[in-house]
Formats: C-alpha cells, structure tokens, sequence
C-alpha cells in the first residue's frame, strides 16, 4: 500500500470530514519504460490511436487550425508563424488514407507507423510521435522513409522515456571527464537500466540549433565529435556512433535562408546505419550550451559485452585511440518518509471590523459612481494600503480579507455599470491591468455582461487585448452564457470544439445547460458528455472552501513547504504526491463561489513553489526541473514563473531566459511583467530591460501599471527614472475646474 504525503492526510483529517480513499501500489513499470498492465495498455493505446486519427481527419479535412490544436507545445514552439499560417490554409485532401500498421506505448511517449500514397500512388513509411501534455496525447513529429523502419530505427524513433539517470537528474559533475585525445573535446559516459548516456563537451560554446547562418561555414570550420566505438575498438565489430553539425535550409517570407543542425550517426555491424537530426530524435540527441548529450537505448547494444561495457574514443587528429570502461550509475536512495502532520481547527467567525469595511468601501464606490472625481484616486490609493507589504503566503489572511473588502467596491461598479452608469464602467476599465484591481475589474465586467452591458461582454470576449487571463474570462462570462447571450454562448461552443481548451470544457459546458434547448448546444453537450462519461462508483472527496483556522492553514503551508523540499531533495515520488495534492485541492471547484478556497489554495500552492524557486536559485537541479515540469501542467502552471522569478532573482540564468522568452513556454506576458518584479529588485539588468520595453510599448498599455511597480524597486537610473516621469504623467488626469 502506498504511504500518503504529509499534505494529503493533513487534508484528509483536517479539511475534508470525509475519507480521502488510499491508492494501491500501481503495477510496476519495467526500467525500459514500456507498459505491462494489459487493460491500461489497451486504454492507453485506444488513446493514441483516438488522437492520430483525429489529426489525420483534420488533415484530411483541410481543418489546419484544428490540426495545430492537437501538435505538442515544443513542436509549435519550433514553428515560424509563415509555417503556423501555411497550416491554417491547408486544402481539403480527399484521398488522404493513412494506414496504421502498429502502436508503440512507452509511459508518456507512443508512436503510430502508417503507411501513406503520395498524389502519384507512391507508398511512403511514416511515424507519428505523441506526449502526453495535461492528459491530452499530442503530435510531437513525424518521420517518413521509403522503406519500413528496422528495429534499430524504431528503438531511436520511440527511444525509453525515462531511466534512472534522467530521474536522478542527469548530475554530470559526478561523472567522470576524460580526454579524448583531440583538445577541443573531452568526454564522459555513464550507463544505466535504459541508456547508455554519453556526453561530449567543446572548448567553447556550441552555436544552438536553429541558429540563423549569415554564411554557410567552410568545411574545416564545421562541429564534428569524435568518434566512439562501443563493445570493441575494432569499428568492424563494435557499433560506431558521431555527432556532426549540418547545415538546413528552410524559406521564410519567400527567402531561403541558412540554420545549424546536428545529426547524429549510430552504426551498427549487419545493420543499416541511423541518423536524425536534433530536432527529428526523439530525445536521445540534446545540444546544451557546450555539451552534446547522445542517450542510447541499451536494447540496441546487442551482440556486445555488458558487464563491463567498454567503448573506444577516437578523435580526428592527432590518430589515437582511448579506451573507457563505463560505470553503472547507482540510483540515490530516497530519502526516509516523514510523519505527516496532525492538527485541528475551527470556524472562522464573522469580523465586524471587516463589514464596517465593506461598508465603507461600497461608500467610495458610491461616490464614484456619482461622478465625484476624487473617489477613484481615493479608492487606489486605499487599495495600495491595504495590499502595501502583503506577503500572499505569509499574510493569508490579510489577504483575503483585503479581497472581501474590496470586492464590495467592485460588486457595487458591476451592478451599476449594468444599469447604464458611465462612471461606474470607467472605473472598471480604469482597473485593469492595475494589481491588485485588474481581478476585481475582472469580475465586476463578469456582473454587468451577465446583465447585457455588451461593452463589458466585449472587453471579456477579446480578453488577451485587456491582459485578462483566458481562464478568468472564460468564469466571469458563464453567468452571461446562462443568460443566452448569443455571442457568449458562440464563445462556449468554440471552447468545448477546440482539443486545445480541454482544460475549459467542464466550465463551458456547465455555462451552456442553461441554452440546451438550441440544437446546436445539446449537440455541444451531448459530444461533451460521451467524451467525458466515467463509470459509476463512489462520490469524491473535495476539498472545503476555506481552511477553517490560522492554525490549519499554517499547518498546511508547512506541509506543503516539506513536499517541496522533498522534491528538491530527490524524492522521486514527491512530485507525483503534488500532483495528487493539487487534483484534490481543485477537484469541483466552482470558480465563482469558491473564493475563499480559491485563495486558501494559492496560498497552499505559493508555500510549496516559494521552496522551489529559493532552491532552484541555489543551483539545486532537482527543484529547477521540477518548476520546467510545472510548466506544462494544469494547477501548477499558474505557480511556476512567480518561482523561476525567485530563482531569477538569485541569479539563476536558464530561469531568467524562460521568463524572458516566455512565449516559447506558453507564459502569458501579464504573469512575467510580475514574476520579474523581484529580479527587477536585484537590479538584474536584463529584467529591467524587459519592464522597460513594456513602458514603451503602447500595445501594453494594460501591463504598465505592472512594469512600473517593478522598476520602482529598481535602483534608479537615469533610463529608468525618465520611463516612470513619462509613465506618471501619461497616467495623470488633469486637475479638476475650480468651482
């Protein structure tokens, strides 16, 4: 039986009042990565083959946006947008007949071979590659060859994807480097289960793939590794692999033009060689910095001797010929389970305080709303106090009673706004992108769409234009939806078509039952409801609105710091009790009553990825995959560039560079202006630089407010103090007429 984390059977006595069910042991997953439960199995590749044919349909279809939908984060992020717009214009293929052959699982890789006619009858041999992203199978690559592939293509193709090394975080500093004869390369291997893991290391910096080349390099100038023989150092009985830089071309805006690749080349005696480019191998080629990494799957190295596992370096020049006995890497042992913490609680209890409050706050409001021109300045100047020094994990409290006494402000606006009040709407626009007033805004235009106030609807619908976050969009417009706005409910229906917003589809379906009587929406919800069907069995436990005391929380935060720390330290299994964690703490929430859970879970979720990121900043490799994994996961997304900023701040480049070229990573600009506040702190210069592009930038005009608050805690500079006077006096209003 599994043993629960400390934070689950904390919420399970704590939170809850009702039973968390334990988990049994799942079945044992083989080294190699390859599934052996038959029933998940066959689960598992009814799913792949669901997603190939989808994407292969909308191929088919000439339904190019569809298709972009269902391909993987790191394959669009390759793609130009000349390449992203050429897909969208795809034409309808109508003898387009892929035929599947066979389905390759490993635990979150699978691949689909097919065979495929050509316009001119011509049989072609194709691969698919999926991820697994957020639940959902995506299209990473394609290959296509006009024979079928050997076995030694396919273990490349679809190679393990995981093995003890990669868990334990690949530490090359405690592999050792050995000379290879050639002085601008040294090299070093280490084998485990599932790979034979070798990396090359240059003199100096490798030019990255997909590098723009003003001019092709001559030959002599060209990256080559040397050469490895491994099993024997007789290249006629051993396997001979290399790594070499090419050159591809690709047309970009009608112009062809020059890129770095690198190719790797595996011989094998008997066989055909392999060879893939870096960004057609599957993971088992990586240019990183001045390292090549080649991971080979170990199920290749036949007919050689394992035990030991010797290989052979021999470098261009000067001829000679080193030989390396490979290590077996010895997994870290985790370490021991820690008791998990009890505690008890009890209710919160009304505060007169907090309603005289609210009160006084729905006075401003009131003010505003009948024109007083002070009221507003008064209002920010109010919300500024009441958020001046909040720390959102230490000050919880403070800081939900901030939001409930705000909210009544802001409650007021939406009413009022609805009713037709000009002023009222002013201010609501006025609020966004302001912290701490763009949500509130957010919400008050939720409260006058769903009233008809089609501007509002408007701002909700083009949201990305308003730095308003899709999801926030997509809670406050569900109210509208219930009201049968035609525009909203459109929205929905698009929500609920596109593979892409799976994340949404459970909120726009509940948005669209109120409008089931429409044909086209019970066709909606109908699709919905097959696509989602689950068998009977018991109802799941939730988690409670609140915490119910200081107390619990602050017990729980600790829980959640020891799971983080636990990550960082190794533990193999702490990332995965994360994520059972924050499934339970988001299971059924309603995003529209649920406030105090809503911000008792980002205080939870800030106490574990504030570990994270002061860990990763310290150079601690296990926290810093962990906040990359994040990323791309539901939950966690939202928690994982406010920590690259925390470990940006202590210096941490790679951090840095994710925040800073955000959009590769799916990072909204609105959450990086705030997430570089605190290396903005630290006088990072490139940060600084960022926030000031922002100010400069009239596009962004919703992400001021957020890029000065972060050169304010800049030392000033003379270019810094000329952004925030122009920023100040273009945000000025104009004195008010004497009476």
């Amino acid at each position: 039986m599994k043993t629960r984390s400390p934070i689950i059977t904390f919420l399970s006595l704590c939170l809850c009042g009702a039973s968390l069910h334990s988990h049994t042991a799942a079945a044992e997953t083989p080294a190699s990565g390859l599934a052996t439960a038959p029933e998940e199995a066959r689960a598992k590749e009814a799913a792949v083959r669901g997603a190939f044919e989808k994407f292969h349909a909308a191929i088919k279809a000439g339904q190019g946006k569809l298709a972009l939908a269902m391909r993987s984060k790191e394959s669009l992020g390759q793609m130009t947008e000349e390449q992203k717009a050429s897909w969208r214009r795809r034409p309808p293929i109508r003898s387009y007949a892929p035929d599947v052959s066979s389905v390759s699982l490993r635990t979150k890789t699978a691949g689909v071979y097919y065979t495929l006619k050509d316009s001119r009858g011509k049989l072609a041999c194709s691969f698919d590659l999926f991820l697994l992203e957020d639940g959902q199978w995506k299209l990473h690559l394609t290959r296509v060859q006009d024979h079928a592939p050997d076995d030694l293509a396919r273990s490349f193709w679809l190679p393990p994807d995981t093995a003890p090394f990669i868990e334990d975080g690949e530490d090359w500093s405690k592999i050792e480097t050995v000379p290879t004869g050639n002085p601008d390369w040294s090299l070093q291997a280490i084998s485990d289960s599932v790979f034979l893991h070798i990396r090359f290391t240059h003199a100096t910096d490798l030019p990255l793939p997909g590098s723009l080349l003003k001019n092709d390099p001559p030959p002599s100038e060209m990256i080559y590794t040397p050469g490895v023989s491994i099993g024997a150092s007789d290249l006629r009985e051993g396997i001979r692999l290399s790594v070499g830089e090419v050159i591809s071309t690709r047309t970009i805006q009608k112009k062809s033009q020059s890129f770095v690749s690198y190719s790797l080349t595996f011989r094998r005696r008997g066989d055909k060689s392999y060879s893939a480019h870096v960004d057609t191998a599957g993971g088992v080629l990586k240019i990183l910095g001045r390292c090549i990494d080649v991971r080979v799957p170990r199920e290749t190295l036949t007919d050689i001797p394992l035990k030991p596992l010797r290989i052979w370096v021999t470098p261009k020049a000067p001829a000679t010929t080193r030989e390396l006995t490979v290590k077996d890497w010895i997994p870290a042992a985790p370490p021991p389970p820690k008791p998990a913490p009890v505690a008890t609680s009890s209710p919160l209890t009304p505060d007169p305080v907090i309603e005289a409050a609210k009160q006084t706050m729905r006075d401003l409001a009131t003010r505003v709303i009948r024109g007083d021109s002070k009221a507003f300045d008064e209002l920010r100047a109010a919300a500024r106090r009441l958020y001046e020094n909040v720390d959102p994990m230490n000050d919880r409290k403070r800081f939900m009673t901030n939001l409930l006494v705000m909210q009544a402000a802001y409650g007021l606006f939406g009413e009022q706004a609805a009713k037709g009040n000009t002023n009222a709407f002013e201010a609501i626009k006025l609020s966004l992108g302001r912290k701490p007033l763009n949500n509130l805004a957010t919400h008050a235009l939720g409260i006058a769409a769903a009233h008809g106030h089609a501007e509002a609807t408007q701002i909700l619908l083009h949201h990305d234009q308003y730095g308003i976050l899709r999801s926030s969009s997509i809670y406050e417009l569900r109210a509208a939806a219930e009201q049968k706005n035609a525009q909203v409910i459109e929205f929905f229906l698009v929500i609920l078509d596109n593979p892409s917003d799976r994340n949404y589809w459970h909120e726009a379906s509940q948005a669209l039952v109120a409008s089931r009587d429409n044909p086209k929406v019970k066709a909606a919800l109908e699709k919905y409801e097959v696509a989602n069907r689950k068998p009977a069995g018991p109802p799941s436990a939730t988690v409670p609105a609140a915490l119910a005391s200081k107390t619990a929380l602050d017990t729980a935060k600790q829980a959640m710091r020891a799971l983080a720390t636990r990550i960082a330290d190794g533990d193999e299994k702490a990332f995965d009790e994360l994520l059972d964690t924050v499934k339970k703490l988001y299971r059924d929430i309603d995003y529209n009553q649920e406030n105090d859970r809503l911000v008792t879970n980002a205080a939870l979720m800030h106490a574990a990825f504030d570990i994270l990121g002061e860990q990763a900043g310290k150079g601690n490799t296990k926290a810093f995959d962990a906040l990359k994994r994040s990323l791309r996961i539901r939950h966690l997304s939202s928690f994982a560039p406010d920590a690259l900023g925390i470990a940006a701040a202590q210096g941490h480049e790679e951090a840095l560079n994710i925040l800073l070229h955000h959009d590769q990573y799916q990072i909204l600009k609105s959450t990086v202006v705030y997430s570089l506040h605190e290396p903005a702190a630290k006088n990072n210069e490139q940060a600084i630089a960022f926030l000031l592009a922002v100010l400069e930038d009239s596009s962004h005009r919703a992400l001021w407010y957020g890029a000065a608050q972060g050169l304010a805690a800049a030392k000033e500079t003379p270019k810094i103090k000329a952004a925030l006077e122009k920023y100040e006096a273009a945000n000025r209003k104009p004195a008010e007429p004497a009476r």
